[in-house]
């Protein structure tokens, strides 16, 4: 099925249909082995992550991303969304006892650092540098470590307004 050629009620029935994952900022849906949609309540966080991730990308350090769609109905709300590709990701992070996230996180931890460094090389501030949020690709042959999550966590200080007792 080529989901480019979908319009967004097409789209939005699929996304009522296929599973989901909910993060702080945005909603992934799988839409098969190959491709998902990534979702945002408004038009300027998704053109920021879709910009982050072709950035990305173009440097093998994310995903491929393969177009937007606008109006994407789900929830009674609706989305401004981006086609990527799927990668592996790290299942079952939730299902970890304390201490064996601590070892996955010890053993992954000089990685993430340098997956941080080669995406700030590139543009992105890679500020919500955890597990969850990274995911491995093949590319030439070789399995790298690849971020999948490029909200923009820098924004949410913008309006914040601190109090002058603080």
């Amino acid at each position: 099925m080529n989901f480019l050629n979908l319009n967004s009620r097409q789209i939005s029935e699929l996304v009522h249909n296929s599973p989901k994952k909910n993060g702080n900022y945005n909603i992934f849906v799988r839409l098969n082995d190959q491709i998902g949609l990534k979702l945002s309540l408004s038009e300027s966080a998704r053109n920021f992550a879709y910009s982050m991730q072709k950035r990305a990308a173009q440097h093998e350090l994310g995903p491929l991303t393969y177009g937007k769609i606008d109006g994407v109905e789900y929830e009674n709300k609706v989305y401004f969304g981006y086609f990527t590709e799927t990668i592996e990701v790290f299942e079952g992070w939730n299902k970890k006892t304390f201490k064996e996230k601590c070892k996955i996180r010890k053993e992954n931890e000089l990685s993430i650092e340098i997956l941080c460094e080669k995406l700030w090389e590139v543009g992105f501030n890679f500020e919500d540098s955890h597990l969850g949020n990274v995911g491995w690709k093949v590319f030439d042959g070789v399995k790298k470590l690849i971020c999948i999550d490029y909200d923009n966590t820098e924004s949410d200080l913008i309006d914040l307004e601190i109090p002058n007792n603080f």
